[in-house]
């Protein structure tokens, strides 16, 4: 299967490790670069998630520190 090799490579906690603070790198460069305009942008950027008549609309960055930060801690802790 295709997907069995980068499931194997992204299971080694180095590698996750790395990822992480390769993708840090990049938004620091990003942020502190001509492009850091559009990079704040990108993280106000509203964001809606709905099932019928229930919806919730946040901005992206809201939604990161909000949502994904709990989920985060719950899976620490």
């Amino acid at each position: 299967m295709l997907l069995q090799p980068i499931s194997r490579f992204l299971g080694i906690q180095a590698v996750a490790g790395g990822l992480l603070l390769a993708c840090t790198v990049v938004a620091l460069a990003v942020a502190n670069s001509p492009l850091a305009a559009n990079y704040a942008a990108f993280w106000h950027t509203p964001l809606s998630i709905g099932v019928g008549t229930a919806a919730i609309s946040m901005s992206l960055e809201h939604f990161v520190n909000d949502g994904l930060m709990a989920i985060f801690f719950f899976v620490i802790g």
